[in-house]
């Protein structure tokens, strides 16, 4: 059947897309499933928590020659990171494919038809994207199954949610009818703070069972395992962040089936 693929995005920065697609890959990889990452975002952060920022062999080259009209061998640049779990990385030069590839010949499968020779090979493939709408998110939805929304509990992060939403609708329309949201996700959730539990009312009176139940408390040990080239699970597996991700996880496997 092939892996199932999902998109992390939201039209905001520092809303925890990059965090999200790598503990969540993290904690998939624990529950026995195969995981393939996809760093798309031409900041390659993604690439940089597991420390392959710099790697010569990554999407980008690829994306070139899919629109030169080769046939990339995709295997060659994906590295396994740990058990059962790998990173297809980004760089830098991704950034120039913004307008490089906005000319090209089908330029929103760009990324489907890179994946396909390998997508039998992983249960799950996560895309991390960039916080805009742009070629390369437009690649990843058309490219997935279901889309998964990270939003932080402040009012902002809620403009970027009807964003994306808005911008999915007009996709589905044209490339990816049968695109389902898997599930908004709650990030950066301070318990102590009335205006967090405002967000999430709204949130939830807005999206219903759309949003997962498991809420992503802030926690600083996110960060310091990021630095330390860690999954949470690695760095402090008594974490408050360990203990969100691995409930997040548990649901995002029941609502994939």
């Amino acid at each position: 059947m092939g892996a199932k693929v999902i998109s992390v995005c939201i039209q905001k920065g520092g809303s925890g897309k990059t965090t999200t697609t790598s503990s969540l890959a993290a904690g998939l990889a624990q529950q026995g499933k195969s995981v393939l990452m996809i760093d798309l975002d031409p900041q390659a952060n993604l690439s940089e928590i597991w420390g392959l920022q710099n790697d010569p062999q990554n999407v980008y080259p690829l994306l070139v020659e899919i629109v030169n009209g080769d046939s990339p061998v995709v295997s060659e640049a994906i590295r396994p990171v740990r058990e059962r779990l790998s990173l297809l990385p980004a760089h830098i030069n991704l950034a120039a494919g913004e307008i490089q590839f906005s000319s090209a010949m089908s330029r929103e499968t760009l990324l489907k038809r890179l994946i396909a020779p390998v997508i039998d090979e992983y249960d799950v493939i996560l895309i991390d994207t960039p916080p805009s709408v742009g070629i390369f998110t437009i690649n990843a939805l058309v490219a997935s199954d279901y889309y998964l929304v990270p939003v932080e509990t402040e009012y902002l992060a809620l403009k970027g949610l009807d964003i994306l939403v808005n911008t999915v609708a007009m996709i589905g329309q044209t490339f990816r009818p049968d695109l389902q949201m898997l599930g908004v996700l709650i990030n950066k959730f301070d318990t102590r703070k009335v205006i967090c539990r405002n967000i999430e009312e709204l949130i939830r009176s807005r999206f219903g069972e759309g949003v997962f139940d498991t809420k992503i408390r802030d926690n600083v040990a996110l960060v310091e395992a990021q630095a330390s080239h860690q999954s949470i699970f690695e760095y402090n597996a008594r974490s408050h962040a360990a203990q969100d991700y691995t409930a997040v996880t548990e649901e995002v496997i029941a609502r994939l089936g």
